[in-house]
């Protein structure tokens, strides 16, 4: 890993919780065991939308250069819209995951594009109940175009053989503060879960 100068980690308050007292999460631990200086993007609620905008914003003003990036995928159902980021479900299933599917697409894309190291995670599972749209359709036309060889856990569904940072505090509740967000001992955890698959 010293081909990289720095980890810069995107995501939502899986990756930080912005506004209160700040402390270690997974980015910081992992880049402890990689020995890289550390930027933390994630900022709490981002849609994955805001995760690939403000990726997309941070390369192109050339703050990743040399750098091992990172971005962990939120909630499936989080959208953007008028500049604030809502929990609200497409009532057309296969049109709400095409919107997410098409930005991991296109994010892969432009990473590969500018020439930018990067993997992938799903933080936040997406619901069961999306399992079998998934299976009747997504699978058939977008398995020959993602990279996932990038991506940790996929596809993400825990019954497909995916897995996710959602998963994981699931089956320990130990890991899971009061508001539902990995544990300090959860992030470290997860830092060497990544570590391992980097």
């Amino acid at each position: 890993m010293s081909k990289y100068s720095k980890l810069c980690a995107f995501g939502c308050s899986f990756t930080r919780i912005t506004g209160k007292e700040q402390r270690p999460y997974w980015p910081e631990y992992l880049g402890k065991k990689l020995n890289l200086a550390v930027e933390n993007y994630g900022k709490s609620s981002y849609s994955n939308n805001s995760i690939f905008m403000k990726t997309t914003k941070t390369i192109l003003e050339k703050k990743t250069d040399n750098a091992l990036v990172i971005i962990a995928l939120t909630d499936m159902a989080r959208q953007r819209l008028f500049h604030a980021d809502i929990v609200g479900r497409h009532p057309n299933p296969i049109k709400h995951m095409n919107r997410y599917f098409s930005d991991i697409l296109m994010m892969q894309s432009f990473l590969e594009k500018h020439n930018v190291d990067y993997r992938m995670f799903s933080a936040l599972a997406p619901s069961p109940n999306d399992e079998r749209y998934y299976q009747d359709y997504f699978l058939k036309t977008i398995q020959d175009n993602i990279d996932y060889e990038k991506i940790i856990g996929w596809p993400f569904f825990k019954r497909l053989g995916g897995y996710s940072m959602w998963h994981y505090i699931q089956e320990d509740k130990s890991r899971m503060t009061d508001d539902f967000h990995p544990t300090e001992t959860a992030h470290k955890e997860w830092a060497e879960y990544l570590y391992n698959e980097i």
